[in-house]
């Protein structure tokens, strides 16, 4: 099984993540298979088409658990692979969106951050489908710790900031041009918004997730298995067991694929709003929403 687990450290990080943790026994977002003492085929079907998954970021951390705190979903990528045609594709939806419907036929009037706790994981899964008009086959959900431990496994990330952010509310000072960031600077880059502002947050995420894969195209890589494993105790996701063998195979095949990233934002997308109630929100144009990310996450 290490062997097989072993061979899913290809392009693509998140796959990898997933193999090595659900080997070990996850928390689960779904019912996952038996292990069986036998060799798991590969499934063809799966092999040979896109694969979806929902990254979802929380705002959840040590403290905030201790505090009780309901986690919201700052983070919001869908990540599409095509490992038959060398494409990686992530399309990343502002937090701030409102007013979507819902797979029942009403309509979430909140912000589309706080769908994950108060309605469950099925529902925001379901929600995007409709909202990008693509399948989403499963998803992962990572807390603000847990990203910078997951950085420091790999060693840190090397990529270049193309201009400088000073953002005294959470510690961060870094200058434009080429850096290698550990995890916690990481964290701080993907995090920072008021300076800037979350579209340009949700581009450096993106940013931060091509650096990690490009991690995996340097044979000098080194991971570090035992310090991922002890750090990625709140990682949640609904990929099955039997799955492992086939998404290590993508991930080896998927190997610098080419990758297509956008963040939807105003005015194509959205129109801006200030309310007093709900405050800065982003009102959905849910049909050119659909028509620009349809083709990019199933084409």
């Amino acid at each position: 099984m290490r062997r097989l687990l072993a061979a899913a450290v290809g392009v693509l990080a998140v796959i990898a993540i997933v193999v090595f943790l659900l080997s070990r026994g996850p928390t689960a977002l779904g019912p996952t298979a038996t292990p069986s003492p036998t060799p798991i085929p590969i499934d063809q079907a799966l092999l040979n088409r896109r694969v979806t998954f929902l990254l979802l970021g929380t705002d959840q951390n040590a403290s905030r658990e201790a505090r009780h705190e309901t986690p919201l979903t700052d983070s919001m990528i869908v990540l599409s692979i095509n490992a038959a045609h060398n494409r990686l594709t992530m399309v990343s939806v502002p937090r701030d969106t409102v007013d979507v419907p819902l797979p029942d036929g009403s309509v979430w009037h909140q912000k589309l951050n706080a769908l994950y706790s108060q309605k469950g994981v099925d529902t925001l899964r379901d929600t995007l489908d409709a909202l990008l008009g693509a399948k989403i086959d499963y998803v992962i959900v990572v807390n603000m710790d847990d990203f910078a431990a997951l950085v420091d496994a790999f060693g840190g990330v090397d990529l270049t900031v193309p201009e400088a952010i000073d953002d005294p509310s959470i510690g961060l000072h870094i200058k434009a041009g080429k850096h290698h960031l550990d995890g916690k600077t990481a964290q701080l880059y993907s995090r920072s918004r008021h300076t800037t502002d979350d579209f340009s947050r949700a581009a450096r995420q993106q940013q931060v997730l091509l650096a990690l894969l490009a991690k995996f195209d340097k044979p000098t890589t080194k991971i570090d298995v035992l310090a991922l494993l002890d750090s990625l105790h709140s990682v949640k996701t609904d990929v099955p067991d039997d799955k492992l063998p086939t998404l290590a195979e993508i991930a080896r095949r998927s190997k610098g694929a080419k990758a297509t990233t956008a963040v939807l934002q105003p005015p194509t997308f959205y129109q801006v709003s200030i309310e007093a109630v709900r405050g800065y929100v982003l009102l959905p144009q849910l049909q050119a929403i659909k028509r620009y990310a349809a083709p990019l996450l199933t084409g």
